[in-house]
């Protein structure tokens, strides 16, 4: 018996095959099995314009920035935990009622986030540097990253695969399916496992790593920075505004998002630019009967309620009556065929 258990878990683990080793909180460095690098987390840019291309491209071809046989990895990865959006959002609103409907919209998206097949998720970028040279300056390696933290800065399944790879085919790059080299490839996915340092050879020290094995085998591609700048999967959904928890969203790919047409005014406590230098905030709606323009209006003023603030509205068509009543508001009617107020 006894035996038989040890023969089972009697398994080859993964974890041998990752290159990481140490971690230096002061620096913020990466010391691995033969490399140094740095991961930095990000999100996602919401449009490149050619000036944040041409960022990107300086950068890239930059020796100081990226020496030879370096990797540059980015990897864009949505996650269905959004909690971290919802629980931000839900602790700005005050009142039973208002708690108590921001129970109910967290819940919801909480569960269809969770899913299969659900596209709610949050989407971040983790964009990894990797030096294959366990001698590399310390400095010169913060100063890599400080360098791409500046440049980052200012700039259905099946159905969308096969669009996304028709997109690409059209441009010249194709598509090998991995049948047999799926360890290798799921490495190359993670942070700082492309290259690190290799052995002594006759013309010197060489570099090797899962990136340099899988090029190898023609499954990889050099090209110039200027191609390399198109190419990155920098490119997302907006975010919203994270001092202005208003009206809780999701974007047409899935993100989470917050949005108020008020911005920082909104609540200003959290507002870290001071107060908001347009005080003119003006919103229009525009749509056929029965497309949902109340029912987005009455989202936005439970939103503004919700964080404490005022709301007065000029309803014309009774639309908003019921919510009013409902949360204890005052609803003035004026009728022609009264003499009063009612």
């Amino acid at each position: 018996m006894n035996a038989s258990i040890h023969k089972d878990f009697d398994r080859e683990r993964f974890s041998k095959h990752f290159v990481y080793e140490s971690y230096d909180e002061e620096t913020q460095l990466f010391f691995n099995r033969a490399s140094i690098g740095f991961v930095l987390l990000a999100w996602p840019l919401v449009g490149a314009s050619v000036s944040a291309q041409n960022e990107i491209a300086e950068f890239l071809k930059s020796d100081e920035n990226l020496p030879a046989e370096s990797s540059l990895q980015v990897l864009m990865i949505g996650s269905n935990n959004i909690e971290n959006f919802l629980s931000n959002w839900q602790s700005y609103r005050k009142g039973e009622i208002f708690i108590e409907l921001a129970n109910k919209r967290t819940e919801f998206l909480r569960d269809q986030a969770q899913k299969v097949g659900s596209i709610k998720k949050d989407v971040v970028l983790l964009i990894s540097v990797t030096i294959p040279n366990l001698n590399a300056n310390i400095d010169d390696m913060i100063r890599r990253r400080d360098a791409l933290k500046d440049t980052f800065r200012s700039m259905k399944a099946k159905q969308s695969a096969s669009a996304f790879c028709s997109m690409l085919r059209r441009s010249g790059w194709y598509f090998v399916p991995c049948k047999y080299d799926h360890v290798a490839v799921l490495l190359a996915a993670l942070p700082m496992q492309l290259v690190e340092q290799g052995p002594k050879g006759v013309l010197g020290q060489k570099t090797s790593g899962v990136g340099v094995a899988l090029s190898s085998l023609g499954r990889g591609i050099k090209t110039v920075s200027v191609e390399s700048k198109v190419l990155l999967p920098i490119i997302g959904e907006w975010k919203g505004d994270l001092s202005s928890p208003g009206m809780l969203l999701a974007g047409r790919r899935g993100q989470i998002m917050y949005w108020s047409p008020f911005g920082g005014a909104l609540l200003p406590a959290l507002n870290k630019h001071g107060t908001a230098p347009n005080e003119n905030f003006n919103l229009c709606i525009a749509g056929v009967p029965w497309s949902g323009k109340s029912v987005f209006m009455q989202e936005l003023m439970l939103s503004v309620l919700g964080v404490g603030g005022k709301v007065f509205v000029l309803d014309y068509g009774r639309s908003f009556k019921r919510t009013c009543l409902i949360l204890g508001g005052s609803y003035i009617e004026f009728d022609m065929k009264k003499s009063c107020i009612y």
